[in-house]
């Protein structure tokens, strides 16, 4: 590498990573096609960087293309045709591109864990699990893949191996708050309300930008909404007020409104979070439960017909299903097999496998035995000469009374 040519690439290097995107193309491109092999094919990764920086993803494209034909085996120009396929929205090709540089290079850590990011796009969980745990194998000391490799296995209902990876990062950096915030996750999927509000609140009073303040008061109000949803509203109003373009605090604001019976200021958010994200499934649920909820028929049946075109074309892993709320689509119609894919998601996301039994606080102690059949209870206002009691009576009847007990607790004042 000449004297020249070196100063020119560490000059457009500098560039690229300060945003100076055009100044990288204007010291790249004498390089690009000069006659020694290695100046330009750093050159060509420089500037295809710059032009994907720029939006011009096309030309990067072929900038690469070239690349590759010459060298088939270049790793580093793979990752970065990945980047350019990602930032195109082309997550496929992106994930296709990424695997062929770890085929010729199985030990980047970054490229495993971009690799898991692609998979957390498409909502595979399972594959973004495996590659977040192989680029710590690579790299242990950073914390980020942690950190993400927990949120998959939460999301995989794996709650005691996503403590144990959390547990040492939290000991080595217990200042970061998206560590507290995603032990609330585990926490909350256990069951442990109060463990998980204290690990949100301790992500809260440590988020040091907005975006993580929001989705610390949006996780919150996620929390509490189903106890006290005057709270969980001011939680969700202060996410919005902090990043009202973040992904999901739109919807999460429109799912606490909604709870509160505010379904027209609920609707406008929803409308905001589709017109900023697109149609994602869960913001769609809402629109179809709000559009049924204000008997506007013809708007839930266009909302639907939206859903089940995402449903269609996404090619992702079945995750996305738990994300509908399958009881508003009962509103509908909807073909049976598919409500029954969302339903069964749906149960899967809510279900964690048991835990071990929590140790006795004291010798001598001793557990409440185990009722020998399931009791079931139903909360109702129309116990009573009503006709909801008329048609529940038949329900009541299939119940086998050999495994189940049936108690029926009345809220009216009949």
């Amino acid at each position: 590498m000449t004297s020249s040519a070196e100063l020119a690439l560490k000059q457009a290097r500098n560039a690229l990573y300060t945003g100076q995107f055009a100044q990288a193309l204007a010291l790249t491109q004498p390089l690009t096609d000069a006659p020694q092999v290695n100046d330009s094919a750093t050159a060509m990764q420089i500037a295809s960087l710059a032009l994907t920086q720029q939006g011009k993803c096309e030309e990067a494209e072929n900038l690469l293309h070239r690349l590759l034909e010459r060298d088939p085996n270049n790793a580093a120009a793979w990752v970065n045709l990945s980047t350019t396929q990602e930032a195109a929205d082309r997550i496929g090709q992106a994930i296709t591109s990424l695997n062929r540089a770890l085929q010729i290079d199985p030990d980047r850590p970054a490229a495993h864990f971009n690799l898991g990011l692609l998979y957390v796009k498409r909502l595979d969980w399972a594959r973004a699990e495996q590659s977040f745990a192989r680029a710590i194998e690579l790299a242990p000391e950073r914390p980020e893949p942690y950190y993400q490799r927990a949120e998959a296995l939460i999301r995989l209902n794996r709650c005691a191996e996503a403590q144990r990876v959390l547990q040492p990062v939290l000991e080595r950096h217990p200042l970061l708050a998206l560590g507290w915030s995603l032990m609330g996750g585990v926490y909350q999927k256990l069951g442990q309300m109060q463990q998980a509000l204290a690990c949100y609140r301790k992500a809260q009073s440590l988020a040091g930008d907005p975006a993580t303040q929001a989705v610390a008061h949006a996780n919150i109000a996620t929390l509490i909404k189903g106890r006290d949803v005057t709270l969980a509203l001011q939680h969700a109003r202060r996410a919005v007020a902090l990043q009202p373009d973040f992904p999901g605090v739109q919807a999460i604001l429109a799912s606490v409104l909604l709870d509160d019976g505010q379904s027209d200021e609920a609707y406008e958010a929803a409308r905001r979070e589709r017109a900023r994200h697109g149609d994602d499934p869960f913001t769609l649920s809402l629109l179809t439960r709000i559009s049924s909820e204000r008997c506007d028929w013809r708007m839930g049946v266009d909302q639907l017909a939206a859903l089940k075109q995402t449903l269609q074309a996404e090619n992702r892993d079945a995750a996305i299903y738990s994300l509908i709320d399958p009881f508003v689509l009962l509103r509908f119609p909807f073909e049976l097999a598919e409500l029954r894919r969302i339903t069964q998601a749906r149960a899967a996301s809510a279900f964690v496998p048991p835990q071990p039994a929590t140790p006795a606080m004291c010798a001598g102690h001793v557990g409440k035995p185990r009722p020998q059949r399931l009791r079931i209870g139903y909360f109702s206002a129309d116990f009573y000469n009503h006709a909801t009691m008329y048609l529940m009576a038949g329900l009541f009847e299939a119940h086998d009374q050999t495994r189940f007990e049936s108690l029926g607790i009345c809220l009216g004042g009949y």
